[in-house]
């Protein structure tokens, strides 16, 4: 199985796939915490790219729109106690990154 810094980056272009949008991934102590504003119309194949990517994260939900903040998709890839793999300069202080243009999926968003 790919490593959770591995899934966390894959995920990370799928939903940049699916929303257009550009997602953030946070290291946590014991999780990555992926989050991505989400289009006020999305199309059909949007959401089944959605449901498909979030079929292996730990945890997921969304904060409703309000006023003029977007609704915003997160979800948690859990990283095991010991998990070496623990991401951007393997810090654990809840650093948030932008994930780069490189790691979107082929044809993704802007």
């Amino acid at each position: 199985m790919p490593s959770p810094r591995s899934r966390a980056i894959a995920l990370a272009a799928a939903l940049s796939a699916a929303t257009g949008s550009e997602p953030t991934v946070a290291t946590l102590p014991d999780r990555f915490r992926i989050e991505v504003e989400l289009p006020r119309r999305i199309t059909r194949s949007g959401i089944d790219l959605i449901v498909a990517a979030l079929d292996d994260v730990t945890a997921y939900g969304h904060r409703s729109a309000t006023g003029t903040a977007p609704a915003v998709l997160w979800a948690d890839i859990a990283i095991a106690r010991g998990d070496h793999d623990r991401g951007p300069n393997h810090a654990s202080t809840g650093a948030v990154r932008r994930v780069p243009a490189t790691h979107r999926a082929e044809g993704a968003g802007p």
